[in-house]
């Protein structure tokens, strides 16, 4: 009798973690860097951590994607993983509420400098909701959960909604269900009062996806600029967003295609124990 086939590998994800030292009036304030990287089931659920670093020395707000970019390609242990990665590989930036809109998908790792955005999904997430322990996630879990059960459809970009910012909160409230939300306005230029509206949605109404155009331009063309490279599930989203950036890499910095930020916050992919000291960690670096 044959063997049975090997089960497929999960997928890498490889988390960069970005927490201010500063306060947030600080000019130029300062953050720390701390990475880790999990192999995750094919269909999604709990992690598995394979390694991970101690946080780096304090970098400039200003600094920290050249900075960056220099400690992950460093970062000896993680090259290896994702060169042995054979399920996929998709990166993740925690990041505070004031960072949100960092362009995360220039950040590069290897000696060709080549942006992570056209090797792998990049993704941004909440480090406050991913780290606070009081949050409710129920809210975050119901929604995630329709998005990654939902069966294929027809159009699974039309399940981004795009509600007003003013009624945000409101819309929210009537559509408990709904997971993916697509914002009018570029993050970076939000008000204050649309900001606290979307702090509202991640916090509190547990929104796990979000989408928005960078600098000027109308916001509804991300859609347009992702039907080519659709996804048969909107799960597979991060992964359409990666593919729509390779084909816009020789188009002007302003195409829609070089300023599209995706956050996604899978609920199953945080590290329970992220704050606790690291087996073998005691005097490694970023090598």
């Amino acid at each position: 009798m044959p063997a049975a086939p090997p089960a497929p590998e999960g997928r890498l994800i490889v988390q960069i973690r970005v927490e201010a030292v500063d306060p947030e009036h600080v000019e130029d304030g300062r953050y720390e860097l701390r990475g880790a990287y999990y192999r995750q089931p094919p269909e999604g659920g709990p992690l598995v951590r394979l390694g991970a670093l101690p946080p780096s020395e304090p970098i400039p707000r200003s600094e920290l994607t050249g900075t960056g970019s220099a400690r992950l390609a460093a970062w000896a242990d993680l090259a290896r993983a994702v060169r042995g990665a054979s399920g996929g590989v998709r990166v993740e930036f925690l990041l505070p509420t004031a960072l949100l809109g960092h362009r995360a998908e220039v950040w590069s790792a290897g000696a060709s400098r080549t942006p992570l955005g056209l090797h792998h999904p990049v993704v941004v997430r909440s480090l406050e909701r991913y780290s606070d322990p009081w949050i409710n996630p129920e809210p975050w879990r119901r929604r995630w959960d329709r998005l990654r059960w939902d069966p294929p459809r027809a159009e699974p970009l039309a399940r981004i909604a795009w509600p007003p910012l003013t009624d945000l909160t409101a819309w929210l409230l009537r559509e408990p269900e709904s997971a993916a939300v697509g914002l009018a306005t570029s993050y970076d230029d939000l008000s204050a009062t649309a900001r606290d509206a979307v702090r509202d949605a991640l916090f509190l109404e547990g929104v796990p996806v979000m989408v928005w155009r960078r600098g000027p331009g109308d916001p509804r063309e991300i859609v347009s600029a992702l039907r080519p490279f659709a996804p048969a599930r909107l799960r597979d989203l991060p992964d359409a967003v990666h593919r729509c950036r390779k084909h816009g890499r020789t188009a002007g910095e302003t195409d829609v295609r070089n300023n599209i930020t995706l956050l996604w916050d899978d609920p199953d992919c945080v590290d329970a124990d992220q704050d606790l000291p690291f087996a073998g960690m005691a005097g490694q670096g970023w090598v």
